[in-house]
């Protein structure tokens, strides 16, 4: 993004360095907290959100399985930057944090996950920003991960994470990116294309 370089690494999480401190050779990535498994939302904005210690209340960082006391969703696998808004793809689900360059880079997140937000699966690979005709479609590679139910496809949204759609439905994609009107998607039986000529209309292959 403008401000920051973004990493994720499994379970080191969510990370990120200023752009303007990337030369620095004693830089330090920073980690990001992200949502728990169960949390639709996480405020890191709001000063009620930190104890006396400036810790967060009631959060736990740990990418350890959830059987072990951890969480999925602080297992990061993809990230997708632009302005002041980041996508971050785990192993529970999509993130979606507006970052406030007012407050330090606090973020606010969202979380979406499989199935009460209509994704196909939790294992998030790949993400992917379009922008078409004044519109914009946000792109995931949704794998199935533990819950009944979850399937491998692409899930996509075109209002910002509100309602999300699939597509591919059973097709095990790498990775998904877009240009202009093209969606394409690397899978393990080669290369998928659509095209859209209108973002509300259901994508083709």
């Amino acid at each position: 993004s403008e401000e920051y370089v973004w990493i994720t690494s499994w379970a080191g999480g969510l990370r990120r360095i200023e752009i303007s401190n990337a030369s620095n050779p004693n830089i330090v990535w920073t980690r990001v907290p992200l949502p728990q498994d169960d949390q639709n939302i996480l405020t890191t904005c709001d000063d009620m959100s930190y104890d006396e210690n400036n810790i967060l209340i009631d959060f736990y960082l740990n990418p350890r399985d959830p059987l072990d006391g951890g969480n999925h969703n602080h297992k990061a696998f993809s990230v997708l930057a632009y302005d002041d808004i980041v996508w971050v793809g785990t192993a529970n689900g999509i993130n979606k944090g507006i970052v406030d360059q007012s407050q330090s880079g606090c973020i606010d997140w969202e979380h979406y996950s499989f199935p009460e937000d209509g994704i196909s699966g939790n294992f998030v690979v790949g993400l992917a920003r379009q922008v078409w005709q004044g519109e914009e479609i946000i792109w995931a590679v949704t794998l199935n991960a533990e819950d009944q139910g979850e399937v491998r496809g692409l899930s996509y949204t075109t209002n910002d994470g509100l309602t999300w759609n699939t597509t591919l439905i059973q097709e095990r994609a790498y990775n998904v990116v877009a240009k202009d009107s093209l969606i394409f998607a690397a899978s393990e039986i080669g290369l998928w294309k659509s095209l859209i000529e209108n973002p509300d209309d259901t994508p083709l292959w």
